[in-house]
């Protein structure tokens, strides 16, 4: 007969389980920084930030490779 007082141990999946969860939940609720939009900056305020019109269309240029839109759909 087994011993009915002893309560289960804790498994090691359900732990884990239960941590990702937790990492889930937290990363979820967590605003991420989007990162710089130098397309929505105005030459002024590039100016003021110490930019030249260069440096700013240099940074506004996007490759085809860093983007996932193709042009044909």
């Amino acid at each position: 007969m087994t011993d009915a007082s002893r309560s289960r141990a804790d498994s090691g999946f359900a732990t884990m389980f239960e941590k990702i969860t937790l990492t889930r939940l937290t990363r979820w609720l967590r605003p991420r920084p989007k990162g710089l939009h130098i397309a929505d900056i105005s030459d002024h305020l590039a100016r003021d930030i110490g930019l030249s019109k260069a440096d700013l269309e240099r940074l506004r240029l996007t490759l085809p490779s860093q983007t996932d839109h193709h042009p044909r759909g």
